[in-house]
Order: structure tokens, then sequence, then C-alpha cells
């Protein structure tokens, strides 16, 4: 198949070429550093109690779920080494974002310096310029901006790395026989703290063997024996990781709101609705464009698998799979290419289990790597130029057509990364560049609302409410039972004192979702305030249902009780709330007034007291 031959990636001196790529690095993503926080962003670093401890929080990054402190997620993970480097950069940088975007950025570079020897041990019969070439085509293709300007993918980047440098061990022992075994080690341990970095490295358990027999002519028998101590730390991993979350209370669920599979009505919508959403990823990879943070209902939609776009991608993935055996033997690095492609898509790409979104741009991250190399020789093979070699003619052509190809990848790179400056910069072009996604039209339409709150110039919040109104109609008209759409008009139609249309979405919020809180409260409070009591217990209860620790709930259910006659039920809640450390004035002044009509004068006393001292406080 290969001789095992090393050459270097191009003819200049590895170091200048490590400083070039940074430099193209910097000039694409040199301008995040200037970014603040988005999307997940806060999840895992700003409210991250783990991350917050800085340097004292990796012990415990280690010993809990990562999602633990986040009880909205429809599942745990379990990334410590992501959390551990994230704590090492608070304890360097603070909540200050620019630093994190720079690591961001740094990583990004030292997967490009990994791939320089890797690309050159995985292919060494390949010609320079080709190398090159495959290696510039990664670092500017537009569907990473979102991980690289996406503080949150550190754990993509990380993992991402680990899993190169742990593949470059493996190829790397095949160069220098004599160290053989310590490279073949040193690749395992990598794989391992990989793991730790993200789950989805587990899919290199399949790129491992699939390298070894198709780039360096192993035997079967070999490639499994030497697959085995990746497999034993996986399954390694696999125990600490239960260790860890064994515990860890998960009580949400996906819905079609999040990953339109869920909305698959029977099994032809669910086959076609599959190939479509199989056939972005092909789409992402040859024209990138226009890009989102989100792709959900009903963005992309429900396809029965006998229309156009399902065929279209059954045909498509049909070709790739013939041209994988076809050259398996014959051009091996295309069915490499093919196969590294198709094995770290397979996870995200809903087809075994369904995921927590329909697709995202992050997918392709590393897939990219192997849909490029495939790419580059299967041109070679139509154009009938031999890879190991290039004519003087031929390298003006590749240098005038890979110029091209780079400098748009670049340009549609260096545009989008604007759309990550910041989370109203997000959430607009999601709008935009997926316009039939409900999640994006409420994401802008929540930003408005943010907006709102924080200016201080009257006709300006207005102004932003009013462009809230307008997304969040376009969101539930996508998606009606999006209950944070319907919540955040019934929330603005409150402050706006249109309490029948407040009522209405309040009430379309919580079909969607019975046990929405802030619509239960919300809702709860505009009867109060209305003086319908009744109808504001019943919803107040409902909150107590759900959190019996919440001090707003509690304090809404012992002022709903005293004003319907429920007495013995208001003092049970105000006693509650103090003994769970809530104690305001308002608590006491509502408990001396129960215990008043009660008849129990020395504690209305007690409390009235109590309520004294905390007003004189203030």
């Amino acid at each position: 198949m290969q001789k095992n031959k090393s050459t270097a990636v191009t003819g200049i001196n590895p170091y200048t070429l490590k400083i070039l790529l940074l430099l193209l690095i910097l000039i694409i993503y040199g301008r995040t550093t200037g970014y603040e926080f988005t999307l997940d962003d806060d999840l895992f670093i700003v409210n991250n109690p783990t991350v917050q401890k800085g340097i004292a929080g990796i012990g415990e990054a280690f010993s809990k779920g990562t999602l633990e402190h986040f009880k909205g997620s429809n599942f745990q993970i379990y990334r410590p080494a992501t959390i551990s480097l994230m704590c090492l950069e608070q304890q360097m940088f603070g909540s200050e974002p620019a630093g994190y975007h720079f690591m961001n950025i740094l990583l990004y570079a030292c997967i490009g310096w990994v791939l320089i020897r890797l690309i050159s041990g995985l292919l060494p019969n390949l010609h320079p310029y080709y190398q090159a070439l495959i290696l510039l085509l990664f670092i500017t293709h537009p569907i990473h901006t979102e991980v690289v300007a996406s503080v949150k993918s550190q754990d993509e980047l990380l993992g991402s790395l680990l899993c190169l440098l742990s593949l470059h061990f493996m190829v790397n022992s095949y160069a220098t026989p004599a160290k053989s075994r310590f490279s073949m080690t040193i690749s395992v341990f990598i794989f391992f703290m990989a793991l730790f970095a993200k789950e989805s490295a587990f899919a290199f358990l399949a790129i491992f063997p699939i390298t070894l027999f198709l780039l360096k002519n192993e035997k079967i028998k070999n490639t499994t024996l030497k697959t085995l101590p990746y497999l034993a730390v996986g399954l390694l991993f696999l125990f600490l990781r239960q260790l860890a979350i064994r515990e860890s209370n998960i009580a949400y669920e996906t819905s079609k709101l999040e990953n339109i599979l869920y909305a698959a009505s029977n099994l032809s919508q669910q086959i076609g609705t599959k190939l479509e959403i199989s056939f972005y990823f092909l789409k992402m990879m040859l024209a990138p464009y226009p890009m989102s943070w989100d792709y959900s209902f009903n963005q992309i939609p429900i396809m029965d698998w006998n229309e156009t776009l399902p065929l279209l991608s059954l045909a498509a993935y049909a070709v790739i799979f013939s041209l994988g055996f076809y050259f398996m033997f014959k051009k091996p690095e295309i069915s490499f290419g093919l196969a590294f492609f198709i094995t770290l898509i397979a996870p995200t790409a809903n087809i075994f289990f369904l995921n927590g979104t329909s697709f995202g741009d992050r997918f392709l991250f590393l897939p990219s790597l192997g849909f490029i190399i495939a790419a580059v020789f299967l041109i070679l093979s139509l154009l009938g130029s031999h890879p190991e070699q290039i004519s003087a003619a031929g390298r003006k052509s590749l240098l005038t057509i890979s110029t091209l190809f780079l400098v748009v990848y670049a340009g549609i790179s260096i545009d989008r990364t604007r759309d990550w400056k910041d989370n109203y910069s997000v959430f607009k072009s999601g709008a935009e560049n997926s316009p039939n996604s409900s999640r994006t039209n409420d994401g802008l339409a929540t930003t408005y609302m943010n907006m709102a709150q924080e200016t201080g110039d009257p006709a300006k919040r207005e102004l932003y409410i009013d462009s809230a109104i307008i997304y969040y109609e376009r969101s539930l008209s996508i998606f009606p039972e999006n209950p944070k759409s319907a919540y955040g008009l019934a929330y603005i139609y409150s402050i706006r004192n249109k309490p029948d249309s407040a009522i209405k979405y309040y009430r379309q919020s919580l079909d969607a979702k019975p046990d929405y809180l802030f619509s239960l409260n919300n809702l709860g409070t505009l009867f109060a305030n209305t003086g319908r009591f009744d109808s504001a217990y019943k919803y107040f209860i409902r909150s107590y249902d759900i959190n019996q620790s919440d001090e707003l709930v509690l304090t809404n259910l012992t002022v709903v009780c005293l004003n319907i006659g429920k007495t013995d039920e208001c003092i049970g809640f105000g006693e509650r709330a103090l003994s769970l450390g809530f104690s305001s004035g308002k608590l006491y002044n509502l408990l001396s007034m129960a215990y008043a009509r009660k008849g129990d004068k020395a504690k209305a006393d007690q409390y009235n007291g109590l309520a004294a001292m905390k007003s004189a406080i203030k």
C-alpha cells in the first residue's frame, strides 16, 4: 500500500511553517480576542461553580459531572480535562473573555502544528505541496469558525488536538521502529486524556484500526491486537465516568424543538429526515454558507424518504461508500479519508441514536479533515495526476487554484467570525441565516428583551421590546409549542398592562410545558395582583410541587393563603421559608397576621417584632 517514508509537509523549515500557520490563524481569528462570552459560555464558565474556583476546582472537575450545576440538560456530560483547562484560565484571566478566546486560537494553532507532522506520517508518499494544501484547506475552512470563535468549544478543540496527537504517535511508531513500544504507549495515554476532554473521542476507537489497515498495511489480526490497549483505556474511562456521575439527577428530555426527528410520526419520516440531515454534512463541507448557531425546528423540516433531498442524500452516500470500497486497495488514501469522515460524523448524524440537536457546524470540525484528504486524492485521480510528483506547470496551476480556494475560504471565515462578537451578533445572524428555526428567533427576541432591561433610554427600551415581540411571534408561528417564546410574549404584555393577552400566552406556555416554573409563578402573580387569589393559589401550588425550596414560591403561597383564608397553610409555607433561611420583613408580617388570625397573640407579637427589627435595619 504505502511505503513508510517520512516527508516534510513543505520544503521550508518546519518552525517557519508553524509561524506562517499561526499568522494565517491570527488573520482569520485574531479579532475574536476582543469578543464577549456567548451562548453556553456562561453555562461552562461564568456560572460554573467548579470553574469559578480556579485551579482549586480541578479536583472537583474529575469527581462530578460537568453540568451537575445545571438542571436543564437532557444528558450528563463528563469532560474534566476541558473543565480543568477552564479552571486554569479562570485562575489566569478571571472572567475576562479575551484570555479564553486567545486559548482557543492557541489550541487551533496547536492542531495545525500537529497536522504538519501527522499528514506527513499518514501520507508519506504525497508530494509536499499537496500535503500543504490539505493542511491549509483544513485551517481555513469556514465550517470551523463556530468551534474557534466559541469559548465553550474548547472541549472540541482540546479533544481534537489530543486525538490527532494520539494518532500521530501511533503513526510515528512505524517511522521509528526502535521506539515503537514507547510511541504506542504515549499514543494510548494521550487517547485516554482525549476521552476526558470530550466523549466524542470514542470514535477514534474505529479510526485507529482503519488507519492501521488502510495506510500501514497491517493484517486484521495485528490491527485488532494493536487496537486493544485503546479499547482498554476506553472501558476504564467509562468506569471512572460512571463513578463520577452516578448520582446525577437528570430530569429534562430533548424535544422536537431541539431535534426535528422527535417530530417524525412514522418510519418513512424518520428515514427521510435522517437522510436529509446527513445531506447537510455534505452540503456544509462543499458550500459552507449560510452558517448558524442552530438548525433546529423547522430549519431542517420533516421529510419522507422518497422526497428529492433524501433520495439525493442516499445517492451521494451510496457513491461515497462505493468509492471507499473501490479504492480500498488501489488508492487507500481515498478510502481512508472517506472512512475518517463517515466514522466521525456517525455519532452526531442522528443515524444510530438521536442527539440533543438536529445539526451543528461544530459536528464537522474534525470529520472535515477526512473529507479534505479524500477530495484531494480523488481530484488528483480524476485528473490523472500522480500524488507523488508535480510538474512545473502543474505546480503553477495548483498554486493559482489553491490560492483562489484559500482566499475564498479565509474570506468567508473572517466574515463569519463577526457573527460571534457577542450574543446579539450570534442571535441576529442566527435569525437571518436560519429564519425557519423557532430557537433562533426566540434567541434574538430574548436578546432584545435583555437589551431593553439594560438601557436607560425609554425610547430605546420600547423599540427593543417592539423588536422582541416581532421575533417572539415569528418563533411561535414556526413552533407554537415553544414555551420560552410564549412566556416572553406573556411577560411583555404583563408589563404593558395587557392582562388578557398576558394570561393567554402564559397559558400557551404551560400547555407546551406544564412544569414551566417562570410561567406558573408569573401567571399566579398576575392573578394575585388583580385580586383573583383562588386562581393564583392554583398556579403557585403547582410551582411548589415542582420546587419546594424556592423563596419566591413560598412567599407567594404565604401571601395567597392568607388572602383566601387558608391560615394553617399560610403558616406552614411561611415557617418553611424561614427554616430554609429565607427571612424578610414581608414574611414576618404575613406570619404575624396569620398567627393573630388564629388567636396566638404571643407568636403574632414575636413576628411583628422581628418585622419591626428588619424595617429598622433597612
